[in-house]
């Protein structure tokens, strides 16, 4: 059954089924509030704390009718309260945004964790937090969404915090809940060495990260929305996802549907990183202009020893330096990213200097994808094995495409290139074994395919507009 704060109410008596027997053992369909249901509903999943209201809805409507599938879900929900539900505010948090409810949370997720975990309920209300809440092992923290909201009040204060000294199945899901940050340096949810996380519906403003993940694996990102505080001149947050154990990766995140929304005091740098990440899918990932305010952000950025990475379906506004950028660690030693990285599908609209930075690494795919209003160069080539096929770059301040000098083994076909110095440029060096071909480059470009390299093994040939 569909949770009722999603938007949805069940389905009443339209089809013979005992669960809709009255006391009389007719199957009629019944005209009931559907308010009146919801409102048992909601009891029934967040638990009670009253046990005659729980009574009354266990036996009774407005119109003295039983219903067996109510009663079956009431009683199953009592159960489930019994064995796995912990409600916040029977702990004596107030949700008030005044009194300091930190204690009483902690106090709730202690009392699930002595259980061996289970489902933590934070209802409708605005809890004021002074430090960092510590999350364990197969607990779930359910809030009712928008109306379920967290305010850090501390300066570098951590919200969540699960950290393990080796990598530990943690089976923690936290979903339908906001942060509001009113001090500089709030860090959402940070977990270290935690395998088989999830966040789902997640909605913060004015945190300086919002997710810091320290290794582990297994990692689910879901429906997330990012913006700033500006009554508290706080700037939107970043997201980490890294391995700080240089023996070690983090493996398996998933990230769809994250959107970053820069109301006017800027986003932090990049808006998603990662490091020594494998297997790691972005889609749905959608900002406005991250120049926009005090702090100005990057795309998507790949540092380290990255491997199996694929970003799909995104839309990156007005992003400082790039939109993508495949690169060295960030730590200052100078290391060659893996390889296997798609990106498909990904519009760049207005980065100050580049579309897609490819620094380092090898196995680079890029399909489709619309780069415009470019300042410097569209993409740029500087790894090895990489393959630029349809997309489309439209107006560039210098080249629609710079490959680094030396650079081996590419391919760029069938792409649009419209409105660049060059739209496609290999300078003088060694650069060998590539092909460029069946390119449009006909229209407003100054010059077409400039080839420098001194390499014998390539392929130039078919592109549109060259004579």
């Amino acid at each position: 059954m569909t949770l009722p704060w999603r938007g949805t109410t069940p389905e009443i008596a339209s089809e013979d089924d005992s669960r809709y027997e009255t006391p009389g053992g007719a199957q009629n369909k019944v005209d009931v509030s559907q308010e009146y249901l919801l409102h048992l509903l909601k009891l029934a999943v967040t638990g009670l704390s009253d046990g005659s209201e729980a009574a009354t809805a266990r036996y009774s409507t407005p119109y003295d009718i039983t219903y067996d599938w109510l009663k079956d879900r009431l009683d199953a929900a009592d159960q489930r309260q019994k064995r796995l539900g912990f409600n916040v505010k029977d702990y004596g948090a107030k949700g008030d945004n005044t009194t300091n409810d930190t204690s009483s949370i902690q106090s709730c997720i202690n009392a699930a964790n002595a259980n061996g975990g289970g489902l933590v309920v934070l209802p409708d209300g605005n809890y004021k937090i002074t430090s960092e809440l510590i999350l364990y092992p197969n607990i779930t923290l359910q809030g009712f969404g928008e109306s379920s909201a967290l305010y850090p009040y501390t300066t570098n204060q951590n919200v969540f915090k699960l950290e393990n000294s080796t990598n530990t199945y943690v089976n923690v899901l936290i979903k339908d809940i906001k942060i509001r940050s009113i001090a500089n340096g709030t860090t959402g949810f940070k977990f270290k060495k935690s395998s088989m996380i999830r966040f789902q519906n997640i909605h913060t403003a004015g945190t300086e990260k919002v997710f810091h993940i320290d290794g582990g694996e297994n990692i689910q990102i879901s429906d997330v929305f990012v913006e700033g505080a500006p009554e508290n001149l706080l700037a939107a947050g970043r997201s980490i996802f890294e391995s700080s154990d240089k023996n070690a990766y983090i493996a398996g995140i998933d990230v769809n549907n994250y959107q970053i929304r820069n109301i006017g005091n800027g986003v932090f740098s990049p808006a998603l990183g990662f490091n020594r990440a494998l297997n790691t899918f972005v889609s749905g990932f959608h900002t406005n202009d991250l120049t926009y305010g005090s702090v100005s952000a990057d795309g998507i950025e790949f540092t380290g020893d990255c491997q199996g990475c694929k970003v799909t379906k995104s839309l990156i506004i007005k992003p400082k330096e790039f939109g993508i950028r495949i690169g060295e660690e960030m730590i200052g030693e100078l290391v060659s990213t893996g390889g296997a990285f798609t990106i498909t599908d990904v519009d760049i609209d207005q980065p100050v200097q580049y579309g897609m930075l490819l620094d380092r690494g090898s196995w680079i795919s890029v399909t489709g994808g619309i780069l415009t209003s470019i300042g410097v160069h569209g993409i740029v080539i500087g790894a090895q094995n990489v393959s630029i096929t349809g997309a489309k770059i439209i107006t560039a301040g210098n080249q629609g495409i710079q490959v680094s000098p030396s650079v081996t083994n590419f391919t760029i076909m069938g792409n649009y290139i419209e409105g660049c110095s060059s739209a496609v440029l290999v300078p003088a060096g060694t650069s060998n074994h590539y092909i460029i071909s069946n390119n449009d480059v006909s229209i407003n470009n100054s010059f077409k395919i400039v080839d420098n390299g001194t390499g014998t093994d390539k392929f130039i040939n078919n592109n549109l507009g060259v004579i």
